[in-house]
């Protein structure tokens, strides 16, 4: 049924049987004494085709209408030939003529979709369209109506009639046809169309119910009934059912309330009331509908735009923590990988297939794959190109066929008809290292949206911000292992220099470092308090040699002298901005938890956590090993002076975690 309604010749068979029936239902609406219709359906409904499907139905509306007028005169008046051929050619010229004209004025007031979206001011163009039809075919009309109906009506309630008769049908039939333009191409719902029947018999009952009244004027006092039905119709189901009631409406009440035999202005005032509510609640629902449509429209426009937000915020957040992780991503992990390609694929969604893979000094190794096996990626290996990936951000095939082609001949794509189906790919090349590239390819099938020089330039964007990040990382990486060398070579120093204190620095390092990890600090914080305890003796380079390597107990003068190794490690340490916090940490390990330590005397809420960690290590360091002044002290003595010291010497807190580790053989602090 669906393949004949949207079959080419549908329109032209329908549209002639729809004007044809319309132009003999005009009867109903037709008094004994009048040759006048009161109400003429067919020209709503072939005017409703023409804007539809234009001036090719013209030939099949206009047949419709001269054989329909034709047969509906030759019955009325059997021996009226004369009026009944007179009917059918002068009544289909001027019906020609009325319809051209409106499809002219429709022409210049609107592009040809005149229907398409109509909203209330498309409407009113409907209606000061069907205004000047009808004005147009009552001039030419009313003269011959006048004529063969004998006066029964004046010259100017002739005109009145006509132009009544011919506004109603273009503004209800016209309209309802107009707004049933995707008829056509609608997909129906079982469901849908189940509940839609059930609702027009409903309808139908409403009506039997209302004719159950004898008395005139049945339908104006029962309208609200009607009205309602109206109203939730279009927005429940379709404008198609609205026509279907309107039809019914119209059907019954030709056979239970249009008596001919009435006086005739009990029969106008009948019609008229009738076609009135009719148009009434066809533009309620019309009403109803658009501003039911606006509302869902606005609501799916915020929507979209709200899905294109929390899209672009989550684009966002995710290129922010790929671009802050990018340092702490291994060259061998998988983790950079996976962020990104989720990344690509969620901004890149258009694509037909994804994949991606490393490219580790010419060795391919696959990772993910959205469409396609990893083990069977078409043109995995054909379409890789080093020279091209080492020089490009990105590399687009327009068209993947046609490359093949050309590289490899005919042959090959008649053995690799997988191919056949990609029209485009694009690989984005990441450089994570200098030999080791991470590749992801996004494939556009031939029935895919093409992609456009937008969706190219954002790639290029998110490409060079990515190898940007990364270019700079290895900068970072560079500078920060030029860094450890700098402190490390320090270090060295300090060891030939102090022959008491070789390798304490590193053992200071490493048992500040855990108990640092063991009190959960940060990252930066536990790196801080590391480089701090390698560095933290180096101010004893500006000690005198002799004093710091004197082999007999020193005097009070020496004593003060080697206790200056704190400044002078703070100011050499200081004025390089990155080392700042080091720098401090640094100052404070020989101060005390009760601030009698020196150089600053500071109390337990000036110290830093790492100044209070590195205090302690030094401390466990010292007594773990041998010099002059004293022997090395085992595990259970260096626990029995951190307890001796805890809350006065030493901060609790990290007295505890340093004693924790000891206990537990987490930490060996022997050099």
């Amino acid at each position: 049924m669906r393949r004949i309604i949207r079959s080419r010749d549908f329109n032209i068979v329908f549209s002639f049987a729809a004007v044809l029936i319309a132009t003999l239902f005009s009867r109903v609406f037709m008094h004994d004494s009048l040759l006048t219709p009161l109400f003429h359906p067919a020209i709503g409904v072939a005017f409703g085709f023409l804007i539809l499907h234009g001036r090719k139905l013209f030939p099949s509306v206009l047949i419709g209408f001269i054989i329909g007028d034709l047969l509906l005169y030759l019955f009325i008046i059997p021996a009226a030939t004369p009026f009944a051929l007179i009917s059918a050619v002068g009544f289909t010229l001027i019906l020609f003529l009325e319809l051209e004209l409106g499809l002219r004025i429709v022409d210049k007031l609107k592009d040809e979709a005149f229907c398409e979206n109509m909203r209330i001011k498309d409407a009113a163009w409907f209606f000061l369209v069907g205004s000047i039809m009808s004005f147009f075919a009552a001039s030419l009309a009313s003269g011959v109506y006048y004529f063969f109906q004998s006066s029964e009506l004046s010259l100017i309630d002739t005109f009145i009639t006509v132009f009544i008769s011919h506004f109603l049908s273009i503004g209800i039939f016209g309209l309802m046809i107009c707004l049933n333009k995707d008829l056509g191409k609608r997909t129906f719902s079982l469901k849908k169309t189940l509940w839609s029947i059930a609702f027009v018999l409903l309808y139908i009952l409403s009506i039997l119910y209302i004719v159950q009244d004898s008395s005139s004027f049945v339908f104006y006092r029962h309208n609200y009934m009607l009205v309602v039905f109206y109203i939730l119709a279009a927005p429940l189901f379709s404008f198609i059912t609205v026509l279907i009631m309107t039809i019914i409406l119209y059907t019954v009440s030709s056979f239970v309330y249009l008596d001919s035999s009435w006086v005739l202005a009990d029969f106008y005032a009948e019609v008229y009331t009738l076609l009135f509510l009719g148009l009434i609640s066809i533009l309620l629902s019309f009403i109803i509908n658009w501003y039911l449509e606006d509302e869902q429209e606005a609501n799916a426009t915020l929507k979209k735009t709200n899905d294109s937000l929390n899209m672009t915020l989550e684009y966002i957040h995710n290129l922010l923590e790929l671009s802050k992780n990018i340092g702490n991503f291994s060259a061998d992990s998988d983790l950079f990988a996976k962020k990104t390609y989720e990344l690509t694929e969620s901004v890149f969604s258009e694509a037909s297939a994804l994949f991606a893979y490393y490219d580790s000094a010419g060795f391919l190794e696959t990772l993910y794959s959205n469409h396609y096996s990893i083990k069977n990626i078409p043109g995995f290996y054909e379409l890789h190109d080093n020279t091209l990936f080492n020089a490009k951000d990105i590399v687009v095939y327009k068209d993947v066929e046609a490359t093949l082609n050309e590289k490899y001949g005919p042959a090959f794509m008649t053995k690799h008809p997988q191919f056949s189906n990609i029209q485009t790919r694009v690989y984005l090349v990441i450089r994570i290292k200098e030999k080791k590239h991470l590749l992801i390819a996004l494939d556009y099938f031939k029935d895919a949206r093409y992609l456009d020089n937008q969706v190219i330039n954002r790639m290029h964007e998110l490409t060079r911000l990515l190898n940007q990040l990364f270019l700079k990382n290895q900068v970072i990486e560079q500078q920060s292992a030029l860094k450890d060398d700098i402190i490390l070579t320090l270090v060295r120093t300090l060891d030939l220099y102090d022959k008491y204190t070789k390798g304490h620095g590193e053992v200071v390092a490493r048992i500040s470092k855990a108990i640092a990890v063991k009190m959960q600090l940060s990252q930066k914080e536990i790196n801080d308090i590391y480089f701090a305890g390698l560095l933290h003796d180096i101010g004893k380079l500006g000690v005198d040699h002799g004093v710091l390597n004197s082999e007999h107990r020193l005097s009070d003068e020496e004593y003060q002298a080697i206790k200056k190794h704190v400044d002078y490690g703070y100011q050499l340490i200081k004025e390089s901005p990155p080392l700042k916090k080091i720098a401090r940490i640094m100052h404070e390990h020989h101060e005390r938890h009760d601030g009698h330590g020196y150089p600053q005397g500071l109390n337990s809420h000036a110290i830093t956590k790492g100044g209070k960690i590195l205090s302690v290590a030094d401390a466990v360091a010292a007594m773990s090993s041998t010099r002059p002044y004293q022997a090395k002290k085992g595990f259970k003595a260096i626990i029995k002076e951190l307890t001796r010291h805890k809350g006065t010497q030493f901060d609790p807190d990290v007295t505890e975690a340093c004693i924790a580790l000891i206990k537990s053989g987490t930490l060996d602090p022997s050099e």
